[in-house]
Order: structure tokens, then sequence, then C-alpha cells
């Protein structure tokens, strides 16, 4: 995971790419959604990671999740458009180190092998998610 920074100094960590290893450790296993990543900004703004603005996220709570709802086309209207949408809570999946949402959560393994890894990325690639994310 690589830590990046918005324009106003906000932090946020962003997955690496697999490099092809086996890994040492315990790690924890999460689907990855295709959604809209969207941050709370030091204004309090919901913005991407590009610092453009969100819409409709006003009420909802998080620092730092992915807005998901059907697919991405779907997820991408309801923030991307200044017009009145109904986006709710539980579309919003929290992205937080040490407080990922338990919805993507699939499992803990211990030293798991490079082959491993790029099976459970087929298997869900083929379940229709965007791939997963392993954090130690």
């Amino acid at each position: 995971m690589t830590i990046k920074t918005l324009d106003d100094g906000t932090t946020y960590t962003k997955a690496n790419n697999h490099k092809d290893v086996d890994l040492k450790g315990l790690w924890k296993v999460y689907i990855k959604i295709d959604g809209i990543r969207a941050m709370r900004n030091k204004n309090g703004e919901a913005v991407s990671r590009n610092g453009k603005p969100l819409y409709n996220l006003d009420g909802l709570v998080f620092t730092d999740a992915e807005i998901y709802y059907k697919d991405w086309a779907t997820s991408t209207s309801l923030v991307r458009t200044q017009t009145p949408m109904n986006v709710t809570q539980d579309m919003v999946y929290n992205l937080s180190d040490g407080n990922v949402d338990e919805r993507l959560f699939l499992f803990q393994i211990k030293n798991p092998t490079d082959r491993f890894i790029q099976e459970i990325m087929r298997q869900q690639l083929a379940f229709g998610y965007e791939g997963v994310v392993l954090r130690k």
C-alpha cells in the first residue's frame, strides 16, 4: 500500500498491483468492488482522489470509502452529478486503515503464494468483482 496525498494535505492509502511474488506474514483478503473512491478533505468536503468534488454525499459518515451501488456506471452517476440523487449509508464501503468494511472481507491467510493470490484474483473477477486487496 502507498500513502497518497490530496492537494490540501489529506492522506489516504492506495493499493499497489501485485508483483508476482509470494508474501510473508498474516494477510487479510478483501473483495475489491468497482465503485467511486470518496474521501473527506480537510474541510470535510467529499472529493475524489483527484480532489474533485463529489455530490449527494452530505450527511453520510465516512472519511475514506468506496461508494458502490449495482455497478460502476450507476455508482458514478450517483456522485458525479449535481442533480439530487438518493445515496444511502449502505452504499458506503469504508476503506480506512484498520476499519475496512466487513462486507468486503473474505478471509485471512498466512504466507500466501503468488499462485494462490492469482487464483483468488481469477475467482473474484469471475464473480464480477474488480479483484482483491490484501492487507497486512
